[in-house]
């Protein structure tokens, strides 16, 4: 977690789109280190994620980020972590 410390005042929300990020108690807890540490939201997903062809034009050119499959979570930089009906997209 120390090398996150860099991105303190930098970032404000953090995007973890790899599978099940959020899964489980350890998941949630490394999410929740990770946006108290950063100082930043961090928005991750508990299940598998897919990326689909229509998708990648965009998620490649740093466009946009896809939607996430199942529960989403987004962590605040006290670290808490509370479930979220949708996640806000970055464009």
């Amino acid at each position: 977690m120390k090398h996150f410390v860099k991105l303190k005042e930098l970032v404000e929300n953090i995007f973890i789109v790899a599978c099940s990020a959020a899964a489980g108690v350890s998941g949630k807890r490394f999410c929740g280190e990770l946006a108290r540490v950063a100082k930043a939201n961090v928005f991750a997903g508990e299940e598998v994620q897919r990326t689909f062809g229509s998708d990648l034009q965009g998620i490649l050119s740093g466009d946009v980020i896809d939607s996430f499959e199942g529960k989403i979570f987004e962590f605040g930089i006290s670290g808490e972590g509370k479930p979220l009906d949708s996640v806000p997209l970055l464009k």
